[in-house]
């Protein structure tokens, strides 16, 4: 015997989810109560609700789990929606449960009254609200699925109290696996099959659904055995180390200039989980002398957005495996072509080599990123959120393995590093978590440093501070000559912002600087923000 929100805290701690990420008011306290009974499932108390989203999607992402993040009715519900839709954009399994008026007085204008379902649609698989209490277990089972299965995303709950304080004799809850599609028809992989072992120069593209479906090292596997270099989107980061002979390395906006050539120069593109949206096809075309094979559980994504010569609907993993079976290795066939890409590489790092170890004052970014890389070395988790910041670590900061590059995807959210950096350590103590983010990103939801201190997970913020809104800035310039509203008249120092919030603090305007400041971070045992002075003129140019 007991309530409907000690099944939902049961349910969750079936499903083996360790956190949930929320901020409480009246229509949620039964689950508040039920959680403080229950402490197989740990509650983190956030500042904002927001950051109570970001943190739900990171853990999701970080972990492969469902995320879960709550709040009251109305404006934290209002605030919450920015999580989630950066879950929707990523295809992150999420939970979004919001508290509601009891059945029997909505619609009476009640303060705070909003409507949920209408709020939460747009960006969701499902919206729904329970509306009695000895189905709402069922109901709730029913969303859940929806969030896990087949290509995943977030579905939004609405439990008005009354159903949330229902006492029932229930059932106890079940594991529910995800369940996973198969291959695409075989007719079609062999297809397919015939095309890849046919191809000279083909290049794998790897979007975020590979590191959705587990697909990582069956993609390695097959890059190595049939000599097939791998670029990625910005969520296909990290689905083989970024510094292996046959990775290529993030293509799209801001990136070096020889990935993109070797993108069009490619004879045969395999899309794997990968969407060819604006961000990951900007600064190349697609030859036209290049076929096109696409591969997505989704199949409503296979050439929606660019003509392809054979769309696979299916789980990657299975589909990967399935391939590797049929197509032909002939050894040596493309030693020309992994030859040019690991001369492409290797020029474009010597050129670039005097720009990471520039001495110049302020700060160079390249030199930045460069020290950041040597000290996180492999074992660390990379968070970003938006902006210029962001693509200097997109871009030029290697990842090392799947799930250790976190950051708002297609939704781009500023404020995202911090409280995802903050879900991370949670889930891994026994990594460095770092967050990379300017300080207009920063400023965003610094108030979750009081999150990180209360919550005694040391993590290390990086803030690019350029005083500004730097990419926007740089796109005034471009097109206007002019800026207007884009920079801060205000120097806040953040190193002491971090203080206040009990933090450490530490503000950095020399390059010799970055290294030891760097190495004291991560052996501090307190969150640390290292407030570093950089070029505000330098751009992600390569």
């Amino acid at each position: 015997m007991g309530t409907f929100a000690d099944w939902v805290i049961e349910f969750l701690e079936k499903q083996k989810i360790d956190f949930v990420f929320g901020h409480p008011g009246g229509p949620v306290l039964p689950l508040y109560e039920a959680m403080r009974k229950n402490t197989g499932v740990k509650h983190v108390l956030v500042r904002h609700e927001g950051a109570g989203s970001f943190m739900a999607d990171a853990y999701s992402k970080v972990t492969g789990k469902t995320g879960v993040c709550i709040s009251t009715m109305g404006p934290g519900a209002a605030n919450m929606t920015i999580g989630v839709a950066t879950a929707m954009s990523d295809s992150t399994p999420l939970i979004a449960i919001t508290g509601q008026l009891p059945l029997g007085v909505q619609g009476k204008g009640y303060q705070q009254e909003t409507d949920h379902l209408s709020l939460f649609r747009g960006i969701t698989k499902k919206s729904v609200q329970l509306k009695e209490g000895k189905s709402a277990s069922d109901v709730f089972i029913s969303t859940y699925r929806t969030a896990i299965t087949g290509r995943p995303g977030p579905v939004h709950l609405d439990i008005p109290s009354d159903v949330s304080s229902f006492q029932y004799d229930y059932r106890r809850p079940d594991y529910l696996p995800r369940t996973r599609s198969g291959p695409a028809s075989q007719e079609q992989v062999k297809e397919a099959a015939r095309m890849i072992s046919d191809s000279e120069r083909p290049i794998v593209l790897a979007g975020g659904g590979v590191i959705a479906s587990e697909a990582s090292e069956v993609l390695a596997k097959f890059s190595d055995e049939f000599g097939i270099p791998i670029a990625t989107s910005y969520n296909g980061r990290g689905v083989v180390p970024e510094n292996s002979p046959l990775c290529v390395g993030r293509i799209g906006e801001y990136v070096p200039g020889f990935r993109l050539k070797l993108a069009e120069s490619a004879d045969l593109l395999i899309a794997l989980g990968f969407r060819f949206t604006d961000v990951s096809m900007e600064g190349w075309k697609i030859s036209n002398d290049s076929k096109v094979i696409q591969i997505d559980i989704d199949p409503t994504e296979l050439g929606k957005n660019i003509p392809v010569d054979i769309g696979l609907a299916g789980d990657i993993r299975e589909t990967l495996l399935s391939l590797s079976e049929f197509v032909r290795s002939e050894p040596g066939k493309r030693r020309e072509w992994i030859d040019h890409v690991k001369d492409e590489k290797r020029a474009w790092s010597e050129s670039y080599n005097s720009l990471e170890n520039s001495s110049a004052i302020p700060i160079k970014p390249q030199r930045l990123i460069k020290e950041i890389s040597e000290v996180a070395g492999t074992n660390s988790i990379i968070t970003s959120g938006a902006g210029r910041a962001k693509m200097w670590a997109a871009s030029v900061l290697p990842i090392h393995s799947p799930r250790t590059w976190i950051h708002s995807g297609g939704y781009a959210v500023m404020g995202y590093e911090l409280p995802a950096a903050i879900a991370c350590k949670l889930v891994h103590p026994e990594k460095n978590v770092i967050s990379i983010g300017g300080d207009a990103s920063f400023q965003m939801h610094c108030q979750e440093l009081a999150t990180a201190v209360e919550s005694q997970v040391n993590t290390i913020s990086i803030v690019i501070n350029d005083r500004s809104l730097g990419s926007i800035r740089n796109s005034q310039l471009r097109r206007y000559q002019n800026v207007f509203g884009t920079e801060f008249n205000v120097d806040v120092n953040l190193a002491r912002v971090a203080e206040a919030f009990g933090a450490k603090g530490i503000r950095i305007d020399r390059p010799q600087d970055i290294k030891p400041s760097l190495v004291e971070a991560l052996k501090s045992d307190k969150p640390v923000v290292l407030d570093v002075i950089v070029d505000s003129m330098e751009t992600p140019t390569f």
